[in-house]
């Protein structure tokens, strides 16, 4: 899933030795511990608080291996002194950019929580160095995090093994963020319990990027971009449930498309008789009796 905020220039290239990358500053902040405990709620904490340390945990562990992948593709570009004794030989060490350095669980959840607001102030089109400008710039990004920071992790943010992606991606198309989408789901199951109306729907996510289950819908403002199928509460607006749509190869054959994905969503309420509305495109006579059964 590639997030929705676009890079100046998003790719991964190796720094060059002659001159400083843009935006690369020592950042003078002292580094938080990325131990083991910030990994575990503190008590009292809600069940909800648990299930997102969970996902953060895991996302942290699989972030950190890929940017010691990334490591390799910056070079040494700066050196500092190591001074060990007054007789000693003055010695040169590389040191790579401090905006390369692995991440830990704080700084996750200061990194999201960029993306939030930039979602709801639809500026996810904007280029990271407008948004990081000293002037025009939102003064909430760069009080967090450096630009050449925010970059990095933007390009190394992983939710999964890349090891084993290429052979979980030959039967699931979303392996590379299956775990952490169904995490997300099921916790909402958990955490959220809904009224007597609930409502069955597509929704198209804007999406303009390489992906091999995008698709066009020209009815929808965005037109490209990666359908998902919801049931959230009338009410409420919560999300009950959700599953992308990776292509025709993803249902079952011998199923109407529309009448699968909604017996999939309808799992969590079936049997309890809450009301649930849906439109024209998973209306069917197969579909009508089986839910009347």
């Amino acid at each position: 899933m590639e997030l929705l905020m676009k890079s100046e220039d998003s790719s991964t290239s190796d720094i060059s030795s002659d001159s400083e990358p843009d935006g690369v500053v020592e950042d003078c902040r002292p580094e938080e511990s990325s131990s083991d405990d910030e990994c575990f709620p503190e008590s009292g904490s809600s069940p909800g608080d648990t299930c997102v340390v969970d996902v953060l945990s895991d996302i942290l562990k699989h972030t950190n291996a890929e940017i010691l992948v990334q490591h390799a593709k910056y070079t040494s570009d700066r050196y500092q002194n190591n001074v060990d004794g007054a007789d000693e030989d003055i010695t040169e060490a590389p040191v790579r950019p401090s905006s390369t350095r692995d991440t830990n669980v704080t700084e996750l959840k200061a990194f999201f929580g960029l993306y939030f607001p930039a979602g709801v102030s639809k500026i996810n089109s904007v280029i990271t160095r407008e948004l990081f400008d000293k002037h025009t710039g939102v003064i909430y990004f760069r009080s967090t995090m450096s630009q050449a920071r925010f970059e990095f992790l933007t390009n190394s943010l992983c939710f999964d093994d890349r090891e084993n992606r290429s052979e979980l991606r030959k039967n699931d198309r979303l392996a590379a963020i299956r775990e952490t989408f169904d995490h997300v789901v099921t916790t909402s199951q958990k955490l959220n319990v809904p009224s007597e109306y609930c409502t069955v729907y597509e929704q198209l996510l804007g999406f303009h990027g390489h992906c091999v289950f995008k698709i066009f819908i020209p009815l929808k403002p965005d037109k490209y971009g990666i359908k998902i199928l919801m049931m959230c509460d009338s009410k409420t607006f919560y999300m009950l449930n959700a599953q992308v749509c990776t292509g025709k190869d993803s249902t079952p054959k011998g199923i109407p498309v529309a009448e699968y994905y909604f017996t999939e969503m309808n799992k969590p309420i079936h049997g309890t008789n809450i009301n649930c509305t849906f439109d024209n495109w998973f209306t069917s006579v197969p579909l009508a009796k089986k839910i009347a059964q």
